[in-house]
């Protein structure tokens, strides 16, 4: 996944960044719960016609500095910082390392879908990385592009983001997870929030719409047969950051309620035991909308 923000040494140029996800960290063994090593890919114009980047001197973006992705070995407790001119001589610049919170589970595939959008509407680069087998459901994970901003290229920044404890780095970590419409009929412990994540981009100079999707929102359709006509009628949630709201950058998991839920009809309950189970007419939104693939961004972008 590429971003980018304006570069803070070189007036006019733009520097980029690339999220490389390990959704298992298998080659750690005491918390496999997975990273995100953030590269620094050094910096760049855009050709304001054709809006894609422009070569610029290597002294600004040296060729070698991506070679650290094929030499490292992706250390789970550290960055990988890129390098210099050799295996020799890495830069002390330019990695950042994202861990998840094993408490959320070592299953949780952290992610498994990444999106970069500038959900907050302050003309940077969010990370956007989701976990659809956290626990409860599934989490989304924002991480304000500010963090990646003031840290990437100082030599004294806060290289390690973990999740368990995202408060000791400021106010940079946005947690949501799946609400529930009808808590008497609907489910979401198995939702896989975060399945599928589109962005929206806002009009008039408004913050944009993220996009969640939950295949596997459940609910009852039928009260008298409940466990034949529990059924996964999918959900998508949507998300609009808001100034006023404590949820940007709190760190603490927040439910979204703002949800549009798939459709069912009942199925006939109760049938006899060697009947044919009849069809119930669930829709799952989920699986009606192309989210799963579904991914915008901006145009300069390249997943």
């Amino acid at each position: 996944m590429y971003g980018s923000f304006a570069d803070p040494v070189n007036s006019g140029l733009t520097a980029g960044w690339i999220a490389i996800a390990q959704p298992r960290s298998s080659n750690a063994s005491s918390d496999p719960a997975g990273r995100i090593w953030i590269q620094y890919a050094g910096s760049f114009a855009f050709d304001s016609l054709t809006n894609k980047p422009e070569k610029v001197s290597t002294d600004i973006a040296p060729t070698t500095w991506l070679n650290a992705l094929s030499t490292s070995t992706f250390s789970p407790d550290q960055p990988n910082l890129p390098l210099l001119s050799n295996a020799y001589n890495p830069s002390q610049v330019g990695g950042l390392l994202i861990k998840a919170d094993p408490t959320d589970g070592w299953g949780q595939n952290l992610s498994a879908n990444m999106l970069v959008a500038d959900v907050n509407n302050d003309g940077v680069d969010d990370l956007v990385l989701s976990a659809p087998q956290a626990n409860g459901g599934g989490a989304v994970v924002i991480i304000d592009g500010e963090w990646i901003h003031n840290n990437l290229t100082q030599e004294t920044g806060a290289t390690i983001l973990d999740l368990s404890n995202p408060d000791n780095l400021g106010a940079f970590v946005t947690i949501l997870t799946p609400g529930v419409v009808n808590t008497d009929t609907d489910l979401v412990t198995v939702a896989g929030f975060g399945s599928a994540l589109s962005f929206v981009p806002g009009d008039d100079g408004q913050a944009g719409h993220l996009l969640v999707g939950a295949p596997n929102y459940l609910r009852t359709l039928n009260s008298s047969d409940e466990l034949a006509s529990t059924q996964p009628i999918g959900a998508l949630y949507s998300y609009q950051y808001n100034s006023d709201s404590p949820i940007w950058g709190s760190g603490v998991a927040t439910a979204i309620n703002s949800v549009v839920v798939g459709t069912g009809e009942r199925s006939p309950s109760p049938r006899p035991a060697t009947a044919t189970p009849p069809t119930t007419g669930v829709r799952n939104l989920a699986q009606a909308l192309p989210l799963r693939r579904m991914v915008v961004l901006p145009c300069r972008h390249r997943v």
